[in-house]
């Protein structure tokens, strides 16, 4: 896992167990809790849309995570320095960074057969 916290050092066990709770709740956000998001075209931004809110225009976004500065816009980030949403969209892209590696080492034994990629049926 590449993706890192930006939560200030914990001085008290509360406070480490606040991050953990913090990141678990990052860990499901996309696929348990019912949030969406959304890449806003040509942007290292994401629109973040919570539960309750049905509409998908990135403009009526609930929260707005840059993933180029590593923040969110949302309270929680700027009271703790991090938070679920920039963790959620963080971990996203990890998985889909680890996906794409994955697809190049499977497709790397191909190429070097004269092929542009891996055949759809063998």
């Amino acid at each position: 896992m590449k993706t890192q916290t930006y939560f200030r050092t914990p001085k008290t066990a509360s406070q480490a167990a606040f991050i953990a709770r913090i990141v678990a709740r990052a860990e499901m956000l996309f696929t348990e809790s019912g949030y969406r998001y959304k890449r806003m075209a040509r942007t290292p931004w994401f629109a973040c849309f919570r539960p309750d809110n049905t509409d998908t225009r990135a403009s009526r976004r609930d929260y707005l995570v840059d993933v180029s500065s590593h923040t969110c816009d949302c309270e929680a980030f700027e009271k703790a320095g991090d938070c679920k949403h920039r963790i959620a969209v963080a971990l996203m892209l990890d998985a889909e960074a680890e996906l794409c590696e994955r697809y190049e080492e499977e497709s790397q034994p191909w190429r070097e057969l004269g092929f542009e990629s891996r055949p759809l049926f063998v």
